[in-house]
């Protein structure tokens, strides 16, 4: 028998059994399936093969594959002429799929490279792929399991060098590959960690990991831009690993990181890097990470800390600014200068933030691509509390939606402009548009993102009357949220749910959620506590208690008539309606109607000025 026939013998009945028993006992396939793929293997034994092979790749890390197994595929390897094993052996080095300019860089000795990727085809150990590289061939392993067993037959420090080796031919491939610093990273990253197995580190391995760090948070840089949260939490955290603990570098990334996590809801292991990054530069008199540092506090106090006042935030924000100033931060300014914007709108100035928001935004460009579009981020929100028309609010939208690269700001542009479209009285295309916004949420893996949309949606419902369908949105966001523990969007959220309740006639739900809003609300957020007051104030006018809801609805009005907030305006207006008609007052509740119908045009809310006119014309 020659060498391709003993490479081409599939599996033999025994061994096969012994693989597919380990799996079953492994709880990775059922009895009945073993029983199938043994009577498939009878005419083609192959078939096993291809079977197990396919159930290793699909269960990853939690399944083993019987050491025999392994054996036997090392053993039809080494019948390869040595030079195709090779040739097999420096292509798994680069993965599953690779290049034919990688085997060429790893074997440069070899001057028959593609003689030896035909012969290897033949033997069906690999099979033409489409290249990531458009001038190059590339091939892909049959299947995971050839890949892996002629990978293990590298000694590690053979592996340790092929890796840095390929880490270096994809950097001068660069321009042509996608994720070309995540490529490298990985790469350099490998070729370190087989140094420390084999170790004594010296000064060449450590380089080696810093210079695998920069590749990774360049790509998590990358990632954060194109709104791939959870790649970059990966990316970040690879750095962190590999750069030293007195690192600069290394406290920054850890800052960077934390940031990431909180994103994620992932708070406590946010803080823990917070406080190490903290006491490392404290220690190394880091002043330009302990004023970032600072910010990062308050991100998360601001997601995660309702007993903090807006207020106090904002000052702790602004004396960071001022040292990041000081020091000549300009990534670090542009960053305090959005937050600084966050706050002033939270407290009711829009025009102040935006104003705040476009320095944030001139500087983060010049540095900072992720920072850029989470400044855009806000400032598409603000369009849709603030006083910006409708038709205006949408075309921004809509710019920004065709220009980004960022799922995420993608996703928010779709939010907004379909909420922007609905009132404008394309209500089904509007819904539409916001749902496949939110939707883009959940597929990045953003609860909290995915959750905090439902406020705009819940709106859109709401003003079209569809109130059941309104609070089975905010509903499940609200769900979602309290997973948190006090996020801040939550009590915005509850509002809105407690109002959508009101609507539907459930009173004591409405008090209740009410209730909720006002304990999980910062003492100064104006909009969530406004809301509790006219939901209470309808409620009590529902229950004949005339004077107690005409002092809920002025406290409301008194706080939300100091800020620009039209969505909140017209919503205090129609409440005011709604008691006045309860406590039989016509003049009242048409002055009131006239109002909202004022506040609505002003806006271009389409929808919302045909139910107040309709509401008007019958009184």
């Amino acid at each position: 028998m020659n060498a391709t026939n003993v490479l081409l013998e599939p599996l033999a009945l025994e061994e096969s059994r012994e693989l597919i028993d380990a799996l079953v006992d492994e709880e990775q396939i059922d009895p009945e399936l073993r029983a199938r793929i043994l009577d498939s293997a009878a005419g083609n034994p192959l078939f096993v093969e291809e079977m197990v092979a396919m159930i290793a790749e699909r269960g990853g890390a939690d399944i083993s594959v019987p050491p025999t197994i392994h054996a036997l595929l090392a053993a039809r390897l080494d019948q390869l002429d040595p030079a195709e094993r090779s040739v097999l052996e420096r292509g798994s080095v680069e993965g599953e799929v690779f290049h034919r300019g990688a085997v060429v860089a790893l074997a440069p000795e070899d001057t028959r490279v593609d003689g030896r990727m035909i012969a290897l085809v033949r033997k069906d150990l690999v099979r033409p792929e489409r290249p990531v590289i458009g001038d190059d061939e590339a091939y892909r392993f049959r299947h995971q399991l050839i890949r892996e067993t002629a990978y293990k037959a590298l000694p590690k420090a053979v592996r340790a060098e092929l890796h840095e080796r390929l880490a270096a031919w994809l950097d001068s491939r660069a321009a042509e590959l996608v994720e070309s610093d995540e490529l490298v990273g990985y790469h350099l990253e490998q070729a370190y960690r087989y140094r420390v197995e084999l170790g004594p580190l010296d000064d060449a391995a450590n380089a080696l990991a810093e210079r695998a760090a920069m590749h990774l948070l360049a790509g998590a840089g990358r990632a954060r831009a194109r709104g791939d949260s959870r790649a970059a939490s990966v990316l970040y955290s690879q750095a962190v690993e590999l750069l030293p603990v007195e690192s600069s570098a290394r406290r920054a990334a850890q800052i960077e990181l934390s940031l990431v996590l909180l994103e994620g809801g992932e708070f406590d292991r946010a803080a823990a890097l917070r406080q190490e990054a903290g006491a490392a530069a404290r220690a190394a008199g880091d002043d330009r990470a302990l004023a970032r540092l600072q910010l990062a506090e308050v991100e998360a106090q601001m997601l995660h800390a309702p007993d903090i006042a807006l207020r106090d935030s904002l000052a702790a924000t602004e004396r960071a600014l001022a040292e990041l100033e000081r020091i000549g931060d300009e990534e670090g300014s542009a960053w305090a200068l959005r937050l600084t914007g966050n706050f002033k709108a939270w407290l009711g100035d829009s025009a102040e933030a935006e104003r705040l928001w476009a320095q944030a935004l001139e500087r983060a460009e010049k540095f900072s691509p992720w920072l850029a579009n989470d400044v855009r981020t806000w400032l598409l929100w603000a369009l849709w509390w603030g006083p910006t028309k409708t038709d205006e609010c949408f075309r921004r939208c809509d710019e920004i939606r065709r220009q980004t690269t960022s799922k995420r700001l993608e996703a928010t542009a779709m939010i907004i402009g379909g909420s922007q479209k609905a009132a404008s009285g394309a209500l089904d295309e509007g819904r539409a548009d916001a749902t496949a916004g939110r939707g883009i949420f959940g597929e990045l893996g953003d609860e909290i993102w995915w959750a905090g949309g439902a406020m705009v949606l819940g709106t859109i419902e709401l003003n079209a009357g569809a109130y059941e369908r309104a609070y089975e949105l905010l509903s499940d966001a609200h769900t979602t949220l309290a997973q948190y523990h006090g996020t801040g969007y939550l009590a915005t959220i509850v509002g809105y749910q407690a109002q959508a309740a009101l609507e539907l006639g459930r009173l004591d739900e409405a008090l209740e959620l009410a209730d909720e809003t006002e304990r999980l609300a910062q003492r100064d957020d104006f909009e969530p506590h406004a809301r509790v007051r006219l939901v209470r104030a309808r409620v009590s006018a529902r229950r004949g208690d005339f004077e107690v809801a005409d002092e809920l609805i002025r406290e409301a009005t008194e706080i939300v008539e100091r800020t620009d907030y039209a969505i909140l305006q017209f919503d205090v207006a129609l409440a005011q309606a709604d008691v006045e008609r309860l406590a039989g007052r016509r003049d009242g509740e048409r002055s009131a109607l006239g109002h909202a119908l004022e506040l609505a045009e002003a806006k271009g809310n389409v929808l919302a000025a045909e139910r107040t006119r309709s509401a008007l014309s019958e009184r």
